[in-house]
C-alpha cells in the first residue's frame, strides 16, 4: 500500500468517524438513559461511531477487492454503489447479528427476550 493510500485510508476513518460522531449524538436523546449530554452519553457515542468508521474501512476494502481499485469510492459508479449497498447490508447485519445473539447487547440493555422473539429475532 503506498503512502497516498494510507493517507487516504486514514483521512476516510476520520471522515467516517466525525461524521457518525454528530449521527450518534443527534440521535442519543432517543433512547432511555441517554437523555443527557454527559461525559458517558459523549464517550458512549465516540466509541460507536469509532465502531463505524470501522465499518466504513470494511466497505471501502471490499470495493478495493472486488473493484481491484484502491480509489474506486471518488467516483463509484453503478458497480461501485452495489458494492456499497451489498458491502453495507452484510457488515451491518453481521454486526446486529454478533450484538444480539453472542454479546446478548439487547438483554444487557434490560430489553427482555419476549420482546425480541415477538420481533422474530
Amino acid at each position: 500500500m503506498s503512502k497516498v493510500e494510507t493517507k487516504r485510508l486514514i483521512l476516510v476513518f476520520i471522515v467516517a468517524v466525525l461524521l457518525n460522531y454528530l449521527w450518534e449524538l443527534a440521535q442519543a436523546p432517543l433512547y432511555v438513559g441517554l437523555e443527557d449530554y454527559n461525559a458517558g452519553v459523549l464517550w458512549h457515542c465516540f466509541v460507536a461511531s469509532l465502531g463505524d468508521g470501522i465499518m466504513v474501512l470494511l466497505i471501502v476494502a471490499a470495493g478495493w477487492f472486488t473493484l481491484r481499485q484502491s480509489d474506486w469510492f471518488l467516483g463509484p459508479g453503478v458497480r461501485g454503489y452495489l458494492v456499497i449497498i451489498t458491502a453495507g447490508l452484510v457488515v451491518a447485519a453481521l454486526v446486529e447479528w454478533v450484538a444480539v445473539h453472542i454479546l446478548k447487547h439487547l438483554e444487557t440493555m434490560g430489553i427482555y427476550r419476549e420482546h425480541v422473539e415477538v420481533a422474530g429475532v
